[in-house]
């Protein structure tokens, strides 16, 4: 992957900069044997037929080709590879007739969205912490420019690569590119999405500035993201882990959202929804089998994390660039 596309783009970009970077990680995810040589495993995906197969999005689950597209033997070799990047944990997907139940049932997120979304037509689309591209596929199919994703983690850039080899849909790309990497992106982006990420980063504030950054003049977000009830303006930092978790940093209310955002330049602030996390959206499946939500909250108190704190709801915005 050259990046060039990048260059085609509105605004201003630090192309070169983004290549060193990718080629970097690209070198290391092509070195990577734990939990899977993705590499090898991609490589041996062109002993199959590629795509485009027939694909769409019926009711939330992303479809690509039909059982009738591949014989017996190479529809074998297909599922074994999808068995091999096991954990998925955005979907649903049905690739060649198989269904791939992935641990968060991202379709019903995306169905709360929908009324709220902006145009997307020919829109340029930034999806931070994209996951496999479950989403991106969503967005593709209101026919964007471009809808880019960018995840750091080997395991979904394969799935994604995975996935894409079959789908190749055009107007998606995605990136081995973090949060961080957003400073290198000037006023590029119509709608950008921040879905279950913000969390996981040290500075939820920088890196709101970096989205503020990287949008155009009355560019829209999209931010989706764990929340507690509690007092206004109140931020829980967890001591050590929060639902088993090492990586979730602050645990805000919503009217604490709707500060963040007011401060970083943000204007015409939406609530889209606020709900609590059930088991019905995020749960242990055949192709998820590790620990999910119901391992997370105390058996007697589903209120409540192992750990005591606030059980996590859902909460999401939408806000136009000031």
């Amino acid at each position: 992957m050259t990046l060039n596309y990048l260059e085609n783009l509105p605004g201003k970009i630090n192309v070169a900069a983004l290549k060193n970077i990718v080629f970097q990680r690209l070198e290391a995810f092509d070195q990577r044997i734990v939990p899977a040589p993705y590499r090898p495993l991609l490589e041996r995906l062109a002993s199959l037929k590629p795509g485009p197969y027939l694909s769409d999005v019926n009711n939330g689950v992303v479809n690509i080709g039909s059982i009738d597209d591949l014989n017996e033997n190479d529809h074998k070799k297909c599922i074994e590879m999808a068995r091999t990047l096991c954990p998925w944990r955005k979907g649903p997907f049905n690739l060649f007739g198989q269904r791939i139940d992935a641990e968060w049932r991202s379709d019903l997120k995306w169905k709360r969205l929908l009324p709220f979304l902006p145009g997307l037509k020919d829109a340029v689309i930034l999806d931070i912490g994209c996951n496999n591209g479950h989403y991106l596929f969503q967005m593709a199919e209101h026919h964007p420019r471009l809808a880019l994703g960018i995840d750091p983690v080997d395991q979904y850039y394969a799935q994604y690569q995975f996935l894409q080899y079959f789908k190749a849909d055009p107007l998606t790309q995605m990136e081995l590119l973090g949060v961080d990497e957003l400073q290198f992106f000037h006023h590029v982006f119509d709608v950008v999405f921040s879905m279950g990420v913000i969390y996981h980063h040290r500075h939820p504030l920088l890196q709101l500035d970096y989205i503020h950054q990287s949008l155009k003049p009355n560019g829209k977000l999209i931010l989706e993201t764990m929340t507690i009830p509690g007092p206004a303006d109140y931020c829980l930092f967890p001591k050590d882990r929060y639902a088993q978790m090492r990586n979730v940093w602050f645990l805000p209310t919503k009217e604490t959202v709707i500060n963040w955002l007011e401060r970083s330049g943000f204007k015409d602030i939406q609530l889209i929804f606020d709900v609590r996390l059930t088991p019905e959206e995020q749960r242990v499946t055949e192709w998820s089998t590790f620990r999910s939500l119901s391992d997370y909250l105390q058996p007697n108190n589903p209120d409540l994390t192992v750990e005591g704190y606030p059980a996590p709801w859902r909460t999401a915005f939408i806000a136009t660039l000031a």
